[in-house]
Order: structure tokens, then C-alpha cells, then sequence
């Protein structure tokens, strides 16, 4: 039972999805305990700077706790190589969180504001270093690497715990210590302390690097491909960015775009055109010029405040106003109900004919069937269709199939099914590896048997 236990333990702490939990909790009471304790202690007011420092503490840890929620869930969804690269990012949307918070709260952790813009822009960096470490793959070389370095020290700690205890090259540990200890006591002559603290500390140095020089080289091997694996990600990172200016000037100066942009105004300023049209025609223009001359009036000839006078021309202004649009629908509702009813039998006229024109034969029995049939008019079998997209697929197609259910897909859908989830979407069952095969199903009735009863 104790051995379960232990091992629990360990997965728990293996895995990052915990990890994040505890410690967005631990900080989240850090933070409340912390407010509560000043505040107490202090007397802090909530204007107090020192009270919203502590607070934010607290905000902090509530964010890193959703985030760890939502890695779990993800985790259990079967997307672990997702996770290093959120994380990545999520990091990174703290780097940007922070200062942002800490600005608009004035707190003065900074002497200058340049600090905020350079951790934010730290932050952004970062972002967008963990999104392009998910689509480029590089979690699941990270994570590699990550074992190997976890696997090396493994292998150093093996090491390290036989020579520190069996090794005579000890020798200088133990020379280096005594000196350190004696200098300390005061016993040792002729040098002062510190001389002689340098001494057993190289003495003890030397005999860590003699014994561990293989562990150390492994250890900067490790770091050394780990940075050059960033470095690769930002090189891919910095030569997609031409291509990406590229297509945003493209995007920009899309002739096509720009009449869509001027047509758009030009629709717009005709509506305006007909809403001006409608007001004139309506005579509602009369009503704003009555406001107006009835402010005047009031304005010379009453000893009313000129606050009441405006209120009271504002509602006549508010009547000429709102009354257009009230009465808008009415007077366009028949243009736009016809307008409706065309492009409504329009397009159901398209579409019957479309559906009309494709037409499908059951591979069983050769019988014409149309595109919205699951099975056969005739022999009534289910006609081949990939159970992702749920379109028909045709005899000689190289199609993907689950080794559980043999259920057909589209090889492209279902590898991008299984990015997201492992299992089959059918049987739910883990697919290991995709096996691919051409469509072949043999016809149970001749082509001219079917041409003849037909």
C-alpha cells in the first residue's frame, strides 16, 4: 500500500498539470494571508500601494491556478505535447501581465517606467516563442531533451554517491574542510581568515571537478543542444517573418480589398443619402427648424432659465430625430421584403439544382443515389463515407483504417484528428499507428444488369 502511495506521489509530481495546481494555490495563500496580515498589522488602507502590491500577489496566483485547471484538462484530452509550449507562452503572458498590473496600480517598484516595456516586451517574446515551439513541433524535442538531462543526472547522482563515499581523492574534501574549520575557530597562524577559507575551498574544488569532469561536460553538451534548439526555433521564427510582412503588404494593398472598402463607403453614404431623402420628404426638417426658433423665442421674450429652455428644445429636436427612424422600416419594408423573398427563392432555386446534379452510385449494386443518401435506395447497404468529413468516398481511394473498428477515413482527417485526440472517433479506442489501403469493394450486380432493369 505504501509503495502505491510513493508512486502516486511521484506521478503526481511528474506531472506539470499538478505542479502548476499547487503552486498557483500556494501563492494564492501566500497572497491572502499576506493582505490579511499587513492589513492587521500595518493598518494598510486599500489606497496604500503596499496593500495592492501584496494583492497582486494574489491575482498572480489565482491566474497560475486556472492556468494549471486548464492544462489538466488538457492533459486528459491526451495533449501532453501541447502542454510545454502553453506553458511556454503562458509565461510569457505573465511577463506581460505583470508590469501592465503593477502600472496601472502605481506601484513604485521601478524608479523609471523603460523596466514595464522591457519585461512586456520580454513577455511578448516569449509568447510568441511557445507558440511557435507548437506548430513547429519542437515540445516533443524539448521534452527529449529534457529526459536525456534528466536521465545524465540520474546517471551522475549514481556516480556522485559512490565517489563521495568510496573514492580515496576525498582526501583534498576533507583537507579543504579542516582548514576552513580551523581559520573559523581562530587556530590556524601567519594568514588571515580569508586566505585560508580560499584555500579549502579550492582544495574542495579541485576534487569536484576531478571527479566530476565527465558529469559536468554531459551537463554543458545537454545545455549546449538545448540552446542551440531555441536558437534554430528563433531562426525559424525571424525567416518567417518576411514572408509574413510579405502577405500582410499583399493583404494591404489588395486592389480587390480596396474596391470592396470604397463600394462598402459608397453603400453607406447612400443609405445616409436615402435617410436625408426621407427626412425632406417627410417634412421632419421642419421640426428642427422649429426647435431652433423656438429656443429663440423662449430665449428672448420668458425669464426661463436657459437650462429648461434647452431641455425643451432638445425634445423637439429629440422628436425630429428619432421619429425618421421609427417610421424607417415602414417606408423601406417593402423594398426590402421583395429584396428578401428574391434572394431567398434564388438561391433555393441553385441549390436544388446543385443537389440535383450530384449524383451518387452505390458500389454494391451500381443504383443511382443522390449525395444526401447514408444507404442504398436499392440494396440497402451504407454507402462508404468517411466518418470525420461524412463525404462519399469513391472506389480506388487511398483511405485510412482503424485496426479496431474498420471504420474508413480520409487520411488527412484523420491525421489531424489524432493531433488532437489519440483515439479512434468511432470506437474510441487508442489508433497506434495509421494504416492506409486502397477503396476496393466488389460489385454484387454487373454494370448491364442494372442498365437493363433500369
Amino acid at each position: 500500500m505504501s509503495e502505491d502511495k510513493s508512486k502516486l506521489k511521484e506521478e503526481r509530481i511528474r506531472n506539470p498539470d499538478i505542479v502548476i495546481f499547487w503552486i498557483g494555490l500556494a501563492i494564492s495563500l501566500i497572497g491572502i494571508v499576506s493582505t490579511i496580515a499587513l492589513s492587521v498589522a500595518l493598518q494598510l488602507d486599500t489606497d496604500d500601494w503596499r496593500f495592492r502590491a501584496v494583492l497582486s500577489v494574489f491575482i498572480c496566483g489565482v491566474l497560475i491556478l486556472g492556468f494549471g485547471l486548464i492544462v489538466r484538462r488538457l492533459r486528459r484530452k491526451g495533449i501532453e505535447d501541447f502542454v510545454l509550449g502553453a506553458i511556454t507562452a503562458f509565461l510569457g503572458f505573465i511577463l506581460l501581465y505583470f508590469p501592465v498590473l503593477m502600472f496601472i496600480m502605481n506601484i513604485a517598484i521601478f524608479q523609471r517606467e523603460y523596466p514595464y516595456f522591457l519585461i512586456m516586451l520580454g513577455g511578448i517574446l516569449v509568447i510568441i516563442f511557445g507558440y511557435f515551439m507548437e506548430v513547429y513541433d519542437l515540445n516533443i524535442k524539448f521534452l527529449q531533451m529534457m529526459k536525456r538531462l534528466k536521465e545524465a543526472l540520474k546517471r551522475m547522482w549514481e556516480r556522485v554517491n559512490w565517489k563521495l563515499v568510496r573514492s580515496p581523492w576525498n582526501i583534498f574534501t576533507l583537507i579543504g574542510l579542516t582548514v576552513i574549520i580551523l581559520a573559523a575557530i581562530g587556530i590556524l597562524p601567519l594568514l588571515e581568515k580569508r586566505y585560508y577559507y580560499i584555500i579549502g575551498a579550492g582544495l574542495i574544488l579541485i576534487n569536484l571537478i576531478f571527479h566530476f569532469r565527465k558529469e559536468l561536460a554531459e551537463i554543458f553538451k545537454t545545455i549546449g543542444r538545448i540552446i542551440e534548439t531555441i536558437t534554430q526555433a528563433w531562426w525559424k521564427v525571424t525567416k518567417q517573418i518576411p514572408r509574413i510582412l510579405k502577405k500582410f503588404f499583399k493583404w494591404l494593398y489588395n486592389p480587390e480589398r480596396f474596391k470592396r472598402i470604397m463600394r462598402w463607403i459608397w453603400n453607406q453614404l447612400k443609405v445616409i443619402g436615402r435617410a436625408f431623402k426621407y427626412i425632406f420628404v417627410r417634412n421632419y426638417l421642419i421640426l428642427f427648424v422649429f426647435g431652433i426658433v423656438f429656443f429663440v423665442v423662449l430665449r428672448l421674450f420668458t425669464e426661463l432659465d436657459r437650462e429648461i429652455i434647452l431641455a425643451i428644445s432638445s425634445l423637439i429636436w429629440l422628436i425630429a430625430f428619432v421619429k425618421p427612424i421609427l417610421d424607417w422600416r415602414e417606408y423601406f419594408g417593402e423594398d426590402l421584403s421583395s429584396a428578401r423573398t428574391f434572394l431567398y427563392k434564388t438561391s433555393t432555386k441553385v441549390t436544388k439544382r446543385l443537389k440535383r446534379q450530384v449524383i451518387l452510385r452505390c458500389p454494391y449494386c451500381n443504383y443511382p443515389n443522390t449525395s444526401q443518401r447514408m444507404d442504398c435506395w436499392n440494396c440497402a447497404k451504407m454507402l462508404p463515407r468517411c466518418k470525420i468529413c461524412n463525404s462519399y468516398v469513391e472506389q480506388g481511394t487511398q483511405v485510412a483504417v482503424c485496426q479496431h473498428c474498420d471504420n474508413i477515413y480520409h487520411e488527412n482527417h484523420l491525421r489531424t484528428w489524432l493531433r488532437l485526440n489519440p483515439k479512434c472517433p468511432m470506437c474510441k479506442e487508442e489508433i497506434e499507428k495509421i494504416e492506409t489501403e486502397e477503396l476496393i469493394i466488389e460489385s454484387d450486380v454487373q454494370e448491364t444488369d442494372v442498365e437493363e432493369t433500369h
